[in-house]
């Protein structure tokens, strides 16, 4: 990550207009859990490049689930659907909207249009496994997370809810 950085600070002394280097920052510092450089990094490459829908979506998550602002959330996802309307990262982000507005079976459709067109995407996968969990539909949920350990076997959130559901249904 941190050579990722680098690169990334490298290319911005050549061209210090080049949003996209600080979408890879950005994305560096997220692999870190450095959160608040992450948000940082992928608002200056909104303000250098305010089409980058990657920067929009990945600064909407920070806000979503390490801000614990769902609602604040909205107004980025809104500009990923804005710019790159017919990809499955739009289907996301509506879905991200969805979830927060507590429209649990729309955001559901639009997890799975989704994943229909990107269907490795951990994320995804875990948000809509969150979503059936929340519904209490736990076979679903466990579907959802399997699928994500299998794609991401590090992914320690997909195990610890797949804990949390065999501890509901009273499986050792």
């Amino acid at each position: 990550s941190d050579q990722k950085i680098q690169i990334a600070k490298e290319a911005l002394k050549i061209d210090p207009t080049f949003g996209d280097a600080y979408q890879v920052i950005g994305y560096a510092y997220k692999a870190k859990g450095e959160f608040d450089n992450a948000f940082a990094a992928f608002s200056k490459a909104i303000e250098l490049t305010p089409t980058l829908a990657y920067a929009y979506y990945e600064r909407g998550g920070i806000t979503f689930l390490y801000r614990n602002d769902p609602t604040g959330a909205i107004p980025d996802f809104e500009k990923v659907i804005e710019y790159d309307p017919d990809s499955y990262l739009a289907y996301f982000a509506k879905g991200r909207i969805e979830y927060a507005q507590k429209k649990f079976d729309a955001a559901i459709a639009s997890y799975s249009r989704g994943l229909e067109l990107s269907p490795d995407n951990t994320d995804a996968l875990g948000n809509r496994g969150n979503i059936y969990f929340a519904k209490g539909d736990y076979d679903r949920a466990l579907a959802d997370y399997d699928i994500g350990i299998k794609l991401k076997p590090d992914d320690a959130v997909s195990y610890h809810n797949r804990g949390l559901i065999y501890h509901k249904k009273g499986i050792p």
